[in-house]
């Protein structure tokens, strides 16, 4: 059995004429045609107003202007598409003015709006260009190519990532520590089309503690990532100091730990923070992977590292200098590159706990490879990318800023819990009587009834109550 419902639609913008639009709803149809009148709805409101805005444009802005042609334009928006024929305009100096297109922000070469180029990038932070632009198809019902996203992706992560550089705080920030930490690190990503063919990326993560959320995982309280690729030392240590500074209360910031894997730049990433005591910390992964990388078929790595970490460098030094005599050359190589990476780091091997520092709440550190991987590695690593230069940039730029960006983009409305209430008014209807205690006695419940203090709990709860 199938029903039809004609639908009766009136669209009227300003002072222009009323316009009617009769749609058939079939019920076996009844989702997917309801869907085609919201579609319709948007494309007949919008037309109707565009036309109002152009009234008001000849009538007072634009009224010396000349009016050369109409010209059709397609207007892509974040969930529907608007065709309209607007004007072109020749003005008294002789510019060309399209005045439709400024006042929507559709610059030249502009097809899509900012919230339709935004939920693209969204998107492709997290699915390649080709599903990117399948799925955007979906939410649009019109089909773009895997090239649209990238372009989009380069333009809109392009000026994300110029403010960022260009960044500098006017106020300080307002989340206050007395222990601030930052770890820093780099990842490779393959080139193609340039003349290297790999290029590093530096990422940074700040945060004033790690927060428990189940037995073995923990979580950044106040987390701050920074990414930058292609960029002098100088200017991601100026980046750095700008972010942290207008984040972060330094004012209350007594001590800055430092953690990272030994490199150079990484440990120098926070220098221009300004807090006075530091104290550097070498990356527990880094120096447990290189021992059992370069000792494990010779030695008990795990006796070793317990020992180091209890008891400092010199603990294992003797045990460690042996053992690179033993195995092949190829090994021995690499055992005698790890002692002096140990060497050279001992100081910064030693726990946060062991160093008797006047701070309460040290938290351990180790969280910059999982922060690496997951905000780079497993979007532009894992899945066997090769970039431009100006592409990994875009989306490293998408990445940094993909909540701020989908919080813009997409909106969830809050699921309202209705049956807590409901609950809570039933014990607290008003009683004749005043309130009455409301409790449970297991011992009533159990075989334990001779006991005497249940006849005294019965006694209460059959106590005679006026009729």
């Amino acid at each position: 059995m199938t029903k039809t419902v004609i639908v009766s639609i009136t669209v009227k913008a300003g002072n222009g004429k009323a316009r009617e639009t009769k749609i058939a709803v079939k019920s076996d149809e009844f989702e997917s045609e309801v869907t085609e009148i919201k579609e319709k709805i948007a494309e007949e409101v919008g037309e109707a107003v565009l036309k109002e805005y152009e009234r008001s444009l000849r009538n007072e802005e634009y009224r010396g202007g000349k009016i050369l042609r109409t010209e059709k334009r397609t207007y892509t928006f974040q969930t529907w598409n608007l065709s309209f024929y607007r004007r072109i305009y020749q003005m008294a100096d002789g510019s060309i003015r399209k005045p439709i297109d400024e006042l929507l922000n559709f610059t030249k070469y502009c097809r899509r709006s900012q919230r339709a180029s935004e939920q693209i990038c969204v998107l492709a932070a997290e699915a390649s260009y080709r599903k990117t632009a399948e799925i955007n198809g979906y939410i649009t019902h019109h089909q773009i190519s895997a090239s649209t996203v990238r372009r989009e992706v380069k333009n809109m992560g392009g000026k994300l990532d110029t403010q960022d550089q260009e960044f500098l705080a006017d106020d300080p920030g307002t989340i206050s520590s007395p222990v601030l930490f930052g770890e820093s690190d780099g990842i490779w990503l393959s080139l193609q089309h340039e003349k290297e063919k790999r290029a590093e990326v530096r990422v940074a993560v700040t945060y004033t503690g790690k927060k428990a959320i189940s037995d073995k995982r923990k979580r950044l309280e106040n987390k701050m990532v920074m990414t930058a690729i292609d960029v002098p030392v100088r200017v991601w240590e100026e980046q750095i100091r700008e972010k942290i500074y207008s984040t972060y209360n330094l004012k209350a910031a007594k001590l800055l730990v430092i953690g990272g894997d030994g490199g150079k730049w990484v440990g120098n990433s926070f220098d221009l923070v300004g807090i006075p005591h530091t104290e550097r910390v070498l990356d527990p992964f880094h120096v447990i992977r290189n021992i059992k990388k370069a000792f494990g078929n010779v030695i008990d790595t795990d006796s070793v590292i317990k020992d180091l970490y209890q008891h400092g460098f010199g603990s294992v030094e003797d045990v460690l200098q042996e053992a690179t005599a033993k195995g092949t050359s190829g090994g021995k190589k690499d055992r005698k590159e790890c002692l002096v990476y140990l060497r050279n780091h001992a100081d910064e091997i030693v726990p946060l706990s062991k160093r008797n520092l006047p701070f309460f709440h040290l938290c351990s550190l180790g969280s910059m490879e999982s922060n690496v991987g997951k905000l780079v590695a497993q979007r532009m690593k894992t899945r066997g990318c090769s970039w431009r230069k100006d592409g990994a940039k875009g989306m490293l730029a998408i990445l940094r800023h993909q909540s701020e960006l989908a919080q813009h983009v997409f909106r969830y409305k809050d699921i309202q819990i209705s049956t807590q209430k409901k609950i809570l008014k039933r014990y607290k209807q008003p009683s004749e009587y005043g309130t009455i205690p409301h409790g449970s006695f297991p011992i009533l419940n159990s075989g334990k009834i001779s006991s005497p203090y249940a006849s005294l709990f019965k006694a209460i709860i059959d106590v005679d109550l006026p009729l």
